[in-house]
Parts: C-alpha cells; sequence; structure tokens
C-alpha cells in the first residue's frame, strides 16, 4: 500500500464521519429525517466517485478529498453554530456547503475524466 492511498483511507474515513455527524446533528435538532438524509445522501456520489478516480489519479483524489474536508468541517461548524445563534443566518451557507459545492465538484471531475478518456481514444484512434 502507498503513502497515499494510507493518506487517502484516512481522510475518507475522517470526511464520513463529519459528514455523518452533521446529518445526525440536523437529525437531532430539526427532528426531520428527510432533512438529515439528504445532508447524508448528496455527498456520497462524490466520495464514491473519489474512490474510482483514486485508481489512475492518486494525488489529484486526495487533493479532491482534502478539499471535501474543509468545506465539510466549515459546514459542520456552521451546523453546530447556526443551531445556537440566529446571527449566523438561517442555515443556508451549511446547506450550501453540503448540497451546492459536492455536486460543483462531482461535475468538475466528471467533465475531466470524460475529456482525459476522450482524448485517450482519439490518441489511439489516430495511432491505428
Amino acid at each position: 500500500m502507498k503513502l497515499t492511498d494510507k493518506w487517502f483511507w484516512w481522510l475518507w474515513i475522517v470526511t464520513e464521519v463529519i459528514i455523518v455527524f452533521i446529518g445526525f446533528h440536523e437529525l437531532g435538532f430539526t427532528k426531520e429525517w428527510i432533512r438529515s438524509m439528504v445532508y447524508l445522501g448528496l455527498p456520497q456520489p462524490l466520495m464514491i466517485l473519489l474512490i474510482l478516480f483514486k485508481k489512475n489519479h492518486h494525488i489529484s483524489s486526495l487533493l479532491n478529498l482534502a478539499a471535501i474536508l474543509l468545506y465539510s468541517i466549515i459546514a459542520a461548524l456552521l451546523a453546530l453554530f447556526d443551531n445556537y445563534s440566529d446571527k449566523l443566518g438561517s442555515g443556508l451557507w451549511w446547506f450550501c456547503f453540503m448540497t451546492v459545492l459536492p455536486y460543483v465538484q462531482l461535475a468538475i471531475i466528471l467533465v475531466y475524466w470524460s475529456v482525459e478518456i476522450l482524448v485517450i481514444s482519439f490518441k489511439r484512434k489516430n495511432l491505428k
């Protein structure tokens, strides 16, 4: 196992724990299962894609995971303090961090991966 693999899996586990914490924290304060499951479920396609992306792109998958970890920590802090204080807003910021940003990042990774696959296939076609 490479060192980047160990870092990747440790970051992946910590990020998943934070995402689960945000979902259950929201469930504890609002008692709404649907809202809680939205926060738990929306980042998961990105987390699964990063496992697949890691096969050929070790460093970039590690950097993408570090970005997810960063905005998950920010979202967790906003979620914690937003329930105790009305001064931080209506929760829209941490909603953005846990719903919008993962899908923007997912779209960027999918576009990059698609373009890379197209370039590789065109190079193979031109070599024949």
